[in-house]
């Protein structure tokens, strides 16, 4: 046999392989991209159960080679009175879910474009985030364990009354989720979240605030951990960690540490920006020093509806 026909039946040969290969990878990422597809139809229902309605177009199999997912446009999802008080609805242009073929033990879920939420009858807030992405581990029978995600560089529009809005930033969200047992476990994070402006908006802008909490606990009773809060506007500096109970049906009910700096200052330039008179300005400083100090925290509690800072009510709680 010739050296020339040796090297085209070599050559055939490993054509021939790499067409085996292509095709079984391929018909891996089919099967896999397949039966994710009927895991989401499970958790469609369960969430229904739970009273959630989502919503889509058609699953479009996406991620060829390394990746088997489907993707979904138009997504809606609407939470009903009893899944969440006053009910609520999320809706996205775009999600994507998918599994790496190599180890596919987790799922990776991408949300690109505009998005939305609304809150009962509040209007909705439209934004959009340069980067969203979660993980989650995908347990044997199909159901979601632990989620970790994040975002960045998130830009709201937030309703501002007569049809204006006011942009709201967030330069990077941490959450993680665990709801596979009796208990449900979320953490959040959130860094730099620029305020809208507001009247506020005389002692200096941009204004941040950044907070880091955990939910936890059955749906119809969570508790929240406030472990950080931190408000900087201008020359005034909040910060507060506490816990409140968040039953359904009932008022917020808990203790936070507030702390304040600045606060003597920020009143004065309230006042000589006019949002505030100078008696009004004294009378709250007074009040705010004598349970207060920069390096003492003062109590402030929620209980029945009445909001009071140490012994001093402040205000009650809306129905």
């Amino acid at each position: 046999m010739s050296k020339r026909r040796r090297f085209r039946r070599a050559f055939l040969v490993l054509i021939f392989l790499l067409l085996v290969l292509v095709g079984g990878w391929t018909g891996v990422w089919y099967l896999l991209a397949g039966r994710l597809a009927d895991n989401l139809t499970a958790w469609e229902s369960q969430a229904q159960a739970a009273g959630f309605v989502i919503r889509h177009d058609p699953p479009v199999r996406t991620g060829w080679p390394m990746a088997a997912g489907i993707r979904l446009t138009h997504v809606s999802v609407e939470a009903d009175q009893a899944a969440l008080p006053g009910g609520a609805v999320w809706q996205a242009a775009q999600v994507t879910l998918a599994r790496d073929i190599r180890h596919s033990g987790d799922l990776f879920i991408g949300i690109d474009g505009r998005q939305s939420i609304a809150l009962g009858h509040k209007p909705p807030v439209a934004f959009q985030a340069q980067k969203m992405a979660a993980l989650a581990a995908l347990l044997p029978d199909g159901r979601l364990g632990l989620i970790q995600g994040n975002a960045s560089a998130i830009l709201a529009a937030w309703p501002a009354g007569e049809g204006k809005v006011q942009p709201v930033s967030i330069t990077a969200m941490a959450a993680a989720l665990q709801a596979d047992g009796p208990e449900t476990v979320l953490a959040m994070q959130l860094q730099g979240i620029g305020l809208p402006r507001s009247h506020m908006g005389a002692l200096g802008n941009p204004k941040f605030l950044s907070f880091d909490t955990v939910i936890s606990g059955p749906s119809a009773a969570p508790q929240l951990a406030l472990c950080a809060f931190t408000l900087e506007d201008g020359p005034l500096t909040l910060n507060a960690t506490g816990r409140l109970a968040l039953a359904a049906r009932q008022k917020p009910k808990g203790l936070l540490s507030v702390s304040a700096k600045g606060l003597n200052v920020a009143l004065e330039k309230l006042a000589d920006e006019k949002v505030m008179t100078r008696a009004e300005a004294r009378a709250m400083g007074a009040v705010a020093g004598l349970v207060m100090t920069a390096d003492m925290p003062a109590a402030l509690s929620l209980d029945d509806g009445l909001v009071r800072l140490g012994p001093i009510p402040l205000f009650r709680w809306p129905q």
